[in-house]
């Protein structure tokens, strides 16, 4: 039965007794084992035997019916329901997300086919298939057939190898029950392998020349693979000579491809290796780079420094041409010559070979230097050699041995300079004479000779050997040692004689002793010292200085500094009266010494008491104050602590003075007690310090009168006055004791410097005399501004104070005076010219504080309006960036019209001059044509340099013609040359300044012309005719070239071309299609290499799917408007296909539905953004529908009010 709700089972029980007759009128009571299924009927009487009921079910599935009587008896039957095929509808699940194409790993698809009441349909065909265009890159399980299990569910699995999203369709057989999903493949990141290209051969290794290195990253299915990192690395032991552009690291592009530039200085050919990220597959290819011949320089060496002069013996002379970087520059003329007759040179010119070496042989008949030169042709670069000529050395003899110097200092080869000995060797004609061996000989057996004691004549006659001892001439018994030279022969010998010294400049001390550890205070401490060389050697007249730490108490015996004796030793000795622990410490001169520890203690038995005063005298005025200090020590001066000491006065006066802490004190750590003593009485006074044991010490302190501390104070009553023999100010002395009390009577003298004391007026003539205040006055005015000393001395007591009168310069005559600068300056943002502009009064006085503005015609000033400092100045500097001439004023801030005006010249800044651009034209160029090139010179702000010399090339050069090599900069910066390409292919043009700044840019010459043009620009997505792209080859005289491949390619992902390779027809054209099931402006490239690669391109753009379109929104703006037959609505429609993509380019109508207006367009043509826009007005108030229609049968209504009057909005109606 079919599980729909009608289709039924008719259930008929037969009722019989026990004979088997039928039944009537008996109950049957039917049941089904699930509320699934339907009983048109539970409860039914036998007619004739026979009980029926329907059932029905919308569940599938196996279902048991019972019917039963009263008495018990039963009987059940079986009744299948099925899923209904009428209803079928079919889901197709597959994997979601991107989808790696591995071609290995099947991917499952589930179809599942219910009915409508969702009852699993089994045992049906279901069929699996993918795009015609693509499925030859597929293959799905089983020819893509499957049957539905119980569940309903047919499942296949599917692998492929193109990547991009495909639309997976399932479908019923024999019937338009269909499901479609769509699945997406990326490419296979972790199997991608790289190619490595590079966009020519040979760079040149200048560090400027550079090449672009491509690698291109697919996976095995061939699909490019984007955002891989890629390193581009050089081999280790080289890539300190190379540059990669972004430190060698690049990320795919859509088509696979990461870029970097790779420039170097080393020549050769190296291997560079791109090297992917994520799985480290790699590629290398060998680049090769050359040397710089315009930078060869030329170092000469020679095969041998030394030459017999009889014309026979001779030596070869090798010429090594390297360019800046140290690369070998081969085949360049190298020209050997000398400016010494008697040479010969053979040859005068030799080419440099592969490793840049060119080779010449010298002989000749002479003696001594002889200079010979190798020299570049191309450039100029030289270098030369000195080519010694020799003597004879079968006559050779011993003429002199001499020891420089002939007293030394003991040491080692490693650390002693020695002596150097020379034996002059010659022969009969008094010519020196070189390689004859020298031995040298010792009578000691610490002394040591470079190389054994044997030497070698060099080119003067001499043989040198280094003399070093250890042992010091004293050590070994008082007597110089005795050196003998001998030629090996034995024909010749000369002896001399040398001083060996011990080395004071390792001098250290080696024993410091001190005879007794412990000492009384006041007894002598005797000390052993040694002073020592680093190999043992006593070191004489070696100054050591001893210090002794505490020194106080301590007299240093020689003025604490000895000096070693003839052995290197010598004994000190030192007296301590003061008790402590005191560490000796030696030290030479060289830093190095050593210490010793000896232990004074004090003689407490004799201790004794002494009395002192802080101050004496004391002024009476009970505020004044003396400490009295009460020293317990030994006789040797030894502090004794914690002694109670009481100080007292005489009974008759000591009512007029005060003793802190009642006159008594304990002694501290250094034996001392302390109280202070204030009081009012003048006189001497005695104070009695007593100690426990009854000894005791008197003091007498004296208090004075404050007479004799008279001190004088000048005050100037107005500073800061101006400086016109008008303005004044009052000096103001004040002469008082020492308590502040004001002394009458005395006379004060006012002085100035006496060099500026002309410009100035003293009132009284600078003399006063205090009145009974202690104050005396006089005037001040003066011519001079500045700052000055004033001072007033009281004459009685020789005291004086000095204050400093400042005079400020007269601002109200102020005048500009000057404006200074430099005429001509280079253009910069940071220096150029600094102009001054300097103020004065009336005197000729700077007067400072006055505002200066300036202001100038095409310049930048630091400020326009500066106040003068102390010195009248006003300062500024003037910058520009911008040549030629510059005017620049000054003026006073309140005198405007008195203006000072220089003239200053910008120059550009030639030695920041670059060649900014580098004119030739865009894209490729016919082979044969002039093509213009100019180099724009300008400097760092973008000035034209003119007069600079340009230098242009091309690489290669061998079929580009140049006008002109070097051309200057016209005024306006520019150099231009016309160039002509006589092959096809990629040229570098370049442009150089003398200082090294250039300029590069590809030039492609080529001898055919590719176009390419699509039949529409504009196709809607999953389009199934697309749009056909042609490219069209002509030859250089627009004759169509047939037979060539043309390589096309489209860019971003998501659109396909139906080849990727087409070759040209008779009349030179070669068309793909191009459809895409994603809406975006896609890039389609056409390339073909012959030579060089010569590309163009066009955009096509997808937009949504037109025969799915409808119109997904339709506004109006405003919603009402006034009915004036003026006012306008703007209506836009914004049109979408089935998925959701709007649709750019398709034809919207629009019609009036109901109420009266007047739409300005009927018909509208969808926008990028898949708008169609149109506008309505009104002169009638009410409500107006309009709709908007596509092709198709969607559509959609705006509804608006217009205003009853003029201006008047009225509320929008749904």
């Amino acid at each position: 039965m079919v599980a729909d709700g009608n289709d039924s089972a008719t259930m008929t029980a037969t009722v019989r007794d026990a004979k088997g007759n039928l039944l009537n009128d008996v109950k049957v009571t039917f049941n089904v084992n699930s509320a699934e299924a339907k009983l048109s009927q539970t409860e039914v009487n036998s007619h004739d035997g026979i009980a029926t009921a329907t059932l029905t079910s919308l569940k599938n599935g196996d279902y048991r019916v019972t019917a039963s009587v009263s008495s018990g008896s039963q009987a059940n039957q079986q009744v299948n329901f099925i899923g209904d095929q009428s209803t079928a509808a079919l889901t197709l699940s597959v994997p979601s997300g991107d989808i790696t194409v591995t071609n290995t790993a099947p991917l499952h698809m589930t179809a599942t086919l219910q009915d409508k009441n969702g009852n699993p349909l089994k045992d049906k065909e279901i069929t699996f298939s993918v795009p015609n265009d693509v499925a030859s890159r597929f293959s799905i399980s089983n020819s893509g057939k499957g049957m539905t299990d119980s569940n309903g569910t047919a499942i296949a699995s599917l692998t492929g190898t193109l990547a991009g999203t495909h639309m997976i369709t399932a479908r019923l057989a024999n019937s338009n029950v269909s499901d479609t999903q769509p699945m997406t493949f990326v490419a296979d990141k972790d199997r991608a392998v790289v190619v490595l290209q590079t966009s020519k051969a040979e760079i040149i290794g200048n560090g400027v020349d550079e090449t672009t290195l491509t690698a291109t990253v697919k996976d095995p299915s061939n699909h490019p693979v984007a955002g891989i990192t890629v390193n581009f690395t050089m081999p280790q032991d080289v890539a300190a000579n190379f540059t990669l552009e972004n430190n060698g690291i690049a990320i795919t592009q859509a088509n696979g491809e990461a870029h970097v530039t790779l420039k170097g200085k080393k020549a050769g050919t190296h291997t560079v290796t791109a090297t992917l990220g994520n799985n480290n597959t790699s590629d290398s290819q060998p680049v090769t780079f050359v040397a710089d011949k315009t930078s060869a320089q030329v170092v000469l060496q020679m095969s041998k420094d030394e030459i017999t002069g009889n014309g026979v013996d001779n030596a070869t002379l090798t010429a090594t041409v390297k360019d800046q970087f140290d690369n070998e520059v081969n085949n360049l003329p190298v020209t050997f010559s000398s400016a010494s007759s008697g040479l010969t040179l053979t040859p005068g010119v030799s080419n440099t070979n592969e490793s840049g070496i060119a080779q010449a042989t010298l002989a000749g008949v002479a003696f001594g230097e002889q200079t010979v030169t190798a020299s570049l042709a191309n450039n100029g670069a030289s270098d030369n050699k000195t080519v010694h000529f020799i003597g004879d050395t079968a006559a050779a003899k011993i003429i002199e041995l001499t020891p420089v110097p002939d007293s030394i200092i003991a040491g080692t080869p490693q650390n002693s300079s020695g002596s150097v000995i020379t034996a002059t060797v010659v022969d009969n004609n008094g010519f020196p004479v070189k390689g004859v061996t020298v031995n040298f000989t010792s009578r000691t057996n610490s002394a040591e000779m470079t190389n054994g004691g044997q030497a070698v004549t060099n080119e003067q006659g001499k043989a040198t050997v280094t003399y070093t001892n250890t042992r010091s001439s004293i050590e070994s018994g008082a007597r110089p040692d005795t050196v003998e030279a001998s030629l090996e022969n034995g024909s010749s010998t000369l002896s001399t004689s040398i001083n060996v010294n011990a080395d004071a400049s390792t001098a250290h001390l080696t024993l410091l002793q001190a005879l007794f550890d412990t000492v009384s205070a006041g007894d002598t401490t005797n000390l052993y010292i040694e002073v020592k060389d680093n190999y043992g050697n006593g070191v004489p007249q070696q100054e050591v200085t001893l210090r002794v730490s505490p020194s106080e108490g301590v007299p240093p015996s020689n003025n604490a500094i000895y000096t070693t004796n003839h052995d290197g030793n010598f004994y000190a000795s030192f007296t301590a009266t003061k008790a402590g622990v005191y560490q000796v410490t030696a030290t030479l001169e060289n830093g190095d010494s050593m210490q010793q520890t000896v232990t004074y203690v004090p003689n407490v038995a004799n201790a004794e008491i002494t009395l002192a005063a802080s101050k004496d005298p004391v002024i009476a005025d009970n505020n004044d104050l003396t400490t009295l200090t009460a020293t317990v020590a030994d006789t040797e001066g030894n502090a004794i602590a914690n002694t109670e000491v009481t100080f007292t006065l005489p009974e008759d006066v000591k009512a007029n003075f005060t003793l802190s802490d009642g006159g008594k004190a304990i002694t501290d750590a250094e034996g001392k007690a302390k109280v202070t003593l204030k009081g009012t009485k003048a006189g001497a006074h005695t104070v009695t310090a007593s100690m426990t044991g009854g000894k005791s010490e008197q003091l007498v302190v004296n208090f004075i009168a404050d007479t004799l501390s008279a001190q004088v104070n000048l005050n100037v009553t107005e500073d800061n006055f101006i400086a016109n023999n008008v303005g004044m100010t009052t000096l103001q002395a004040t002469v008082t004791d020492g308590n502040g009390n004001p002394l009458a009577n005395e006379a004060v003298t006012f002085t100035l410097p006496a060099d500026v004391s002309a410009s100035f007026t003293l009132g009284q003539g600078g003399s006063a005399i205090t009145d009974i205040n202690g104050k005396a006055e006089v005037t001040l005015s003066g011519t001079k501004s500045g700052t000055y000393p004033v001072t007033v001395s009281v004459n009685n007591y020789g005291v004086s104070d000095t204050k400093q009168v400042t005079l400020i310069a007269d601002a109200g005559t102020a005048t500009l005076a000057s404006l200074t600068s430099v005429y001509s300056f280079v253009v910069s943002t940071t220096e150029g010219a600094t102009m001054t502009a300097s103020v004065t009064d009336a005197n000729g006085n700077p007067v400072e504080g006055i505002k200066v503005n300036f202001r100038g015609t095409s310049v930048t000033i630091s400020s326009t309006s500066v106040e003068t400092d102390d010195q009248g100045f006003a300062e500024i500097l003037v910058t520009s960036t911008e040549v030629g001439l510059k005017t620049v004023s000054a003026s006073l801030a309140d005198k405007p019209t008195e203006v000072i005006s220089r003239l200053l010249n910008a120059k550009a800044d030639i030695n920041s001059a670059t060649i900014t651009s580098l004119e030739i034209p865009e894209g490729q160029v016919m082979v044969a044509q002039d093509v213009a090139v100019k180099a724009h010179v300008n400097d760092q702000f973008g000035n034209p340099v003119a007069h600079q010399p340009v230098t242009f090339s091309a690489e290669p050069p061998e079929h580009m013609t140049i006008s002109q090599n070097i051309v200057s900069t016209d005024t306006h910066g520019i150099a231009e040359v016309s160039m002509t390409p006589e092959r096809n292919g990629s040229y570098m043009v370049k442009a150089s300044l003398a200082n090294g700044a250039s300029l590069e840019k590809q030039l492609e010459a080529i001898d055919e012309k590719l176009t390419l043009t699509a039949s529409s620009p504009l196709i809607g997505v999953y389009a199934p005719t697309g749009t056909t792209l042609t490219a069209t080859l002509t030859s250089a005289n627009g004759t169509p070239v047939e037979g060539q491949v043309i390589n096309f390619s489209v860019t971003p992902e998501g659109a396909t071309l139906s080849g990727g390779k087409v070759r040209t027809n008779s009349s030179g054209q070669a068309p793909v299609v191009l459809t895409s099931n994603k809406v975006g402006t896609y890039t389609v490239t056409a390339s073909f290499h012959n030579g060089v690669t010569i590309q163009t391109q066009t955009t096509v753009k997808v937009t949504g799917n037109s025969s799915t379109a409808h119109v997904a929104s339709f506004i109006a703006d405003p919603s009402t408007i006034a009915a004036t037959n003026s006012d306008l609505s703007t209506l836009k429609a914004t049109v979408e296909d089935g998925s959701g993509n709007l649709i750019e380019g398709l034809t919207v109508y629009f019609a009036l539905k109901s109420g009266s207006a007047t739409l300005t367009s009927l018909t509208a043509v969808t926008d990028q953004n898949g708008i169609a826009t149109t506008s309505v007005k009104g002169a009638m108030t009410g409500s107006v529908t309009v709709s908007a229609v596509t092709t198709r049968w969607w559509n959609a209504n705006s509804r608006y009010n217009a205003g009853g009057r003029p201006g008047r909005r009225l509320a929008v109606r749904p």
